[in-house]
This record gives C-alpha cells, structure tokens and sequence, in this order.
C-alpha cells in the first residue's frame, strides 16, 4: 500500500502543538488536498511516500511522525506556553480539525504561571468537550491536579501521554476510565515498569513521543514486560484506538 504521509516543520519554539497526519487507519487525510500550507507559523507539507506502513500499529502521539504506523493528528496549546494568552478563537484556530486535543495539561516542573496554566486547561478542556474529541495529556508533577481538573467534564476520551507515574497513579487513571500510553522513558524507572505491567491491555497505548526509539521497539519492550506476544499487543492497542474514534 502506498501512503502520503505529512510532516509538520515547526517554525517557533513548540508555541501551538499542531501535527497534521495521513491516518491510514480511517483512510482519509485530516485535511485533504493542498501540498503546502502555512498556518499561524508552521509549514505543512506532504512530500514523503512510503510501503512500509504498518497498518496494525497505533502510534498515539509523537513528534517524530514516521509513517511506519497509524499517527493521530492533534493540536493543541502546550502548558509551557500558557503565558502567551490565548483567547477562545485562538484555541479553536489551534485545534482546527486535527483528531485529537493535545498535547494539553499541567507542569508544574516548569516555570510557567500555575494559575495560567490551570485557566489554559480548563479552556482547552472544555472545547474538547464541545468538539467531542479525545484528549492528550501532558503532566508533570502535578497528577492529583490534573485529575480533579479532568473529573469536571464529560471528554470523549483521555490519553495520558509519556506516563512515567506509579503503579497508584497508574490504577487512579484506570479506574477513572483513562488510557495510560507508555513510551521509552518509562523504562527508565522500575515503578512505572510495574505500573505498566498492572495497566490492563484495554487501557493501554504505546508512543514515541519525541525519542528516536522506533514505536515497533516500543511495542517489543512493553509486550516483554506484560508478557504477552507482539501481536496480541498491537491488536489490543488497535482495539483501543478504534474505540476512542468510532465509538
């Protein structure tokens, strides 16, 4: 199978996360037609052709788009950037058609303004309930936050991105319904490791995120740890993506 596969070239400083991909998996572009567009600072274009395409793979969220698996289009405005101010036009500008909400949430490692990071959330929050689509979320050190923030609205789904947490944390975003995507950081850390191995397959997702660590490794070291084959994993996972966008 031969797809076109777009490639975001980010022209500021990760100011508005905006990734537009082929989603091979809904057989149809996030966006279709032009071969170049400009936006708010950033560059599209879709230039690289490529057989190699996994169509079993998910890979939920990454920065390093590949093409070697299913990659959902998000956007979004990073906390990192909340002092920036962002009014509702923007957000939505920000968003535009991409399939999921993010990269969106809270750090509190990180030198932004906690009050304008809580009100940037809940914005972004509440306009992913209003669109009806999933959410990617970024926290760091800030857990107990983020999931009172999340509890207030009725989101189509929540993906809580590079998890890193423990085996608590872990079965707190279990129980609330929410989807832990695990990638090569959380093999760095013998508890997340553990919170990996108790996360039940239909709440799991596996990422690149920003690594250079190709996501069919990623699926490797996660099915090592839950020991289970590489391709009851990638069902399950796959499993899982179709449930966030076709239910």
């Amino acid at each position: 199978m031969i797809v076109i596969v777009c490639f975001v070239s980010m022209c500021s400083a990760n100011r508005i996360n905006r990734v537009r991909i082929y989603d091979i998996f809904r057989k149809q572009p996030t966006k279709p037609a032009a071969l170049f567009e400009k936006w708010s600072g950033f560059s599209y274009f879709c230039g690289r052709i490529t057989e190699t395409v996994n169509d079993l793979l998910v890979n939920i969220h990454t920065h390093r788009p590949a093409g070697d698996a299913v990659e959902p289009s998000f956007g979004g405005v990073h906390p990192w950037q909340a002092a920036e101010r962002f009014d509702a036009e923007a957000l939505r500008r920000a968003v535009g058609d991409a399939q999921m909400v993010g990269e969106i949430g809270l750090d509190f490692a990180c030198g932004v303004d906690r009050t304008l990071q809580a009100a940037l959330f809940r914005d972004q929050l509440r306009l992913a309930e209003e669109l009806g689509r999933p959410v990617v979320i970024h926290c760091v050190r800030a857990y107990g936050e983020v999931m009172r923030e999340l509890a207030r609205y009725r989101l189509r789904a929540v993906v809580l991105h590079g998890f890193i947490g423990s085996p608590e944390q872990a079965a707190r975003a279990v129980a609330a319904g929410y989807y832990l995507s695990f990638g090569e950081r959380a093999f760095r850390s013998p508890r997340t490791v553990e919170a990996l191995r108790r996360t039940p397959l239909d709440r799991l997702f596996a990422e690149t995120d920003d690594s250079e660590v190709p996501i069919d490794e990623i699926y490797r070291r996660i099915a090592a740890v839950k020991e289970v084959g590489t391709g009851r994993l990638a069902e399950e996972i796959r499993r899982n993506y179709e449930k966030i966008f076709e239910r």
